[in-house]
């Protein structure tokens, strides 16, 4: 887990990336989360990543002057990630959760 959130830091501060941290967080759960890494956890977090990054995109640029109507989409967003992942099949496509 240290070697994957130290590695992801380094390609973010090499490439210039803004919010590191990210880079860092996300190979811990990754790692942490899921007993054996496979292929089918390794689409499921890209496609988690790929749909988060469409979501904040859209969520914020359509809503960011109505910061009740957003809070209230990504709470919908929210209950119906957590509802993926509490079925199992989908679990790395809860937010963060992968």
């Amino acid at each position: 887990m240290a070697g994957g959130g130290s590695l992801g830091f380094i390609v973010s501060q090499l490439m210039g990336w803004n919010y590191g941290v990210f880079f860092t967080v996300f190979p811990m759960f990754l790692l942490g989360m899921v007993p054996i890494l496979n292929g089918n956890i390794i689409r499921q977090f890209l496609a988690n990543v790929s749909l988060n990054v469409l979501e904040v995109s859209l969520v914020v640029g359509l809503l960011k002057h109505m910061p009740v109507v957003m809070t209230l989409v990504v709470l919908a967003i929210f209950l119906f990630r957590f509802n993926l992942m509490a079925k199992g099949a989908l679990f790395c496509l809860a937010p963060t959760a992968c």
